[in-house]
């Protein structure tokens, strides 16, 4: 029964986008606690959207699949991964006990802490087995040709 509201959340979605434009829109499927899929939406205005500082911290040709790199942005260490032609960026520390995850094993979307073996979902940093229980805080991430750019923690409130 789940599978028809998740099916018309999804086409509201997508008309809502297809109104709007893709400037400002962010649209992601989204689990919740129960396991219904859901449509999310959040729409940004322009203010916002450049208000956002972004950071160059690598080249695109540094990063190989399946392999992570540790960057610093505006004093956070974080972790860029490059999975299926897009980069995503996660912070560098493990939520349970700080282990450093850019020496950790990335298998396709899931990120696996070297010391306690937590697992997350570098997409939206939510946990997908203890001990961790709090999700990764997780970052925007902007590829302008080969210049891999990360959104600065600060201006995002984190």
């Amino acid at each position: 029964m789940a599978a028809p509201v998740a099916a018309k959340s999804a086409q509201a979605a997508s008309s809502l986008v297809a109104r709007m434009g893709a400037s400002g829109i962010e649209y992601r499927m989204a689990r919740e606690r129960h396991g219904r899929r859901t449509a999310r939406i959040s729409v940004m205005g322009e203010q916002k959207m450049q208000e956002r500082r972004f950071t160059l911290v690598a080249r695109l040709s540094e990063l190989s699949p399946g392999r992570l790199k540790r960057v610093e942005v505006a004093g956070r260490l974080i972790a860029l991964a490059l999975v299926a032609g897009e980069v995503f960026a996660v912070d560098d520390d493990c939520t349970h006990i700080s282990g450093p995850l850019d020496q950790g094993e990335l298998c396709a979307y899931t990120l696996t802490c070297p010391l306690h073996l937590a697992r997350f979902d570098i997409r939206d940093g939510r946990v997908l087995r203890g001990p961790a229980r709090e999700p990764l805080p997780t970052y925007a991430v902007r590829v302008e040709g080969d210049a891999v750019f990360v959104a600065a923690p600060d201006a995002l409130g984190q």
